[in-house]
């Protein structure tokens, strides 16, 4: 979850590192903008969808991912799956 307004993370499900890190600098890790494109989607529909490459936590490979993300209140809530 991430505050639309500062840009910043307020919550993860997985790494409580991340809490408070500057989303608009998340990058994949071949350097496409993650957090910049999300951010830029809610702000001009209330939901939609993105695909990028993460390291699975499961298997520490670098996989495709796909978000599904939406605006609630001030906030921009994502949840996604790995599809190999």
């Amino acid at each position: 979850m991430v505050d639309v307004d500062t840009k910043r993370y307020v919550a993860h499900g997985t790494n409580l590192r991340l809490v408070n890190t500057d989303f608009s600098k998340v990058k994949d890790p071949e350097g496409k903008p993650v957090g910049i494109p999300m951010l830029d989607l809610v702000k001009k529909q209330p939901e939609g969808e993105y695909e990028y490459r993460w390291r699975n936590p499961v298997t520490s490979k670098i996989e495709h991912k796909h978000a599904y993300v939406r605006k609630v209140g001030e906030f921009l809530v994502a949840v996604g799956y790995y599809s190999g």
